[in-house]
């Protein structure tokens, strides 16, 4: 039986700010209706309302419950947005860049347009970002709104280059994946809603300043990086090989476990980039120097939050995830049905383990 052992990175965070929004169970009872109207309609499969509230919930713990329920509904859209375009068994659109570009354009026009939006029936996922939209701009400044739609954007045209690169059975290098991940991720919009939940704004500034940008960056690749590891399973399950843990064990020719160790190196350089980045934060003036504070401490808690939530919920690692949060060794899982033919073959340690039961 092959085995994976994960890194435990949320001891890499230690020194991260944290927290938990005490209404993140109230909300996902009174949320679940309009996950399921999206979500089940999308996808066909059960609501997971209750793990987008905890994603939410422990990203955004200093938010009023308004804005936490419009931040869930984005989790929702992105989550749902992201498996159309990267799970073979929710979507053909996997490998089909045009189709990919179709539905990115028409949830493009639905930030900058949204008067000329026209829901397209196939995918009612759109229904949903313009729902989530209209509650957003009621409630946000121009400049939040913004900064939202050029990370959303960058993540739309960062899906489109994976999709047209797995369309193609191209395949990238490790620094040519790790350009294009930063996008793809979706991370950046989530960062972007931190000003949003805190009701406060950074004039550009502070919010531009190359070492801000450096501290988003460096988050961005700890938490895209920390998924890679965590979802490489299921992932490799579907064929799928867009994944930092994949490409760096194709590029450099080693076994999958050694490619995730390689990986989890590169976060804790990534967390030793963000303290370093921490250090060299320039004084603004008192007004705006309180508004840092408050921001840093936001991305902090996205982070810590979305890298804690993988072992909170079963999307990673199925029903045992209680027990693989506790013991970081999963069994690799076969291969799905209707899983992509891959243009490369991965390595892999045989390495037994007992069972549970044994």
């Amino acid at each position: 039986m092959t085995a994976l052992y994960l890194p435990d990175i949320r001891c890499a965070l230690s020194r991260f700010a944290q927290g938990l929004h005490p209404d993140g169970e109230e909300l996902a009872a009174s949320l679940r209706i309009w996950v399921e109207r999206y979500v089940k309609k999308a996808t066909g499969k059960p609501s997971n309302a209750d793990a987008f509230c905890l994603a939410a919930a422990m990203s955004f713990p200093d938010t009023d419950g308004d804005r936490l329920r419009i931040c869930t509904e984005w989790i929702t859209v992105l989550f749902v947005w992201d498996d159309l375009l990267d799970v073979p068994m929710d979507s053909d659109l996997v490998i089909d860049e045009q189709g990919t570009r179709d539905i990115n354009r028409v949830m493009s026009c639905i930030l900058t347009q949204p008067e000329t939006f026209e829901p397209m029936v196939t995918q009612p996922v759109t229904g949903a970002l313009h729902s989530f939209w209209g509650q957003f701009c009621a409630t946000s400044s121009p400049e939040m709104q913004k900064r939202f739609v050029e990370a959303v954007l960058k993540y739309a045209e960062g899906a489109a280059k994976q999709v047209a690169s797995r369309e193609k059975n191209g395949f990238p290098n490790t620094k040519e994946f790790i350009v294009n991940r930063q996008s793809v991720s979706g991370v950046e919009t989530l960062l972007a809603l931190v000003e949003y939940c805190l009701q406060i704004q950074m004039p550009d500034c502070a919010y531009y300043h190359p070492t801000l940008q450096q501290l988003r960056d460096s988050i961005n690749e700890i938490i895209s990086w920390s998924n890679d590891i965590y979802s490489f399973n299921k992932e490799q399950a579907c064929g799928d090989h867009a994944n930092l843990v994949a490409v760096v064990a194709i590029d450099k020719g080693i076994p999958v476990q050694s490619a995730i160790t390689y990986v989890s190196v590169m976060v804790q350089e990534a967390v030793n980039r963000y303290h370093e980045s921490l250090e060299q934060i320039p004084k603004f003036d008192p007004e705006i120097d309180t508004l840092v504070s408050k921001y840093v401490r936001g991305i902090e808690c996205v982070c810590t939050g979305l890298v804690n939530w993988h072992f909170q919920v079963d999307r990673y690692f199925g029903e045992n995830f209680t027990e693989v949060s506790d013991k970081l060794v999963v069994d690799l899982l076969p291969k799905e049905k209707n899983a992509l033919a891959p243009a490369h073959q991965l390595q892999y340690d045989e390495m037994l383990i007992s069972s549970p039961q044994a």
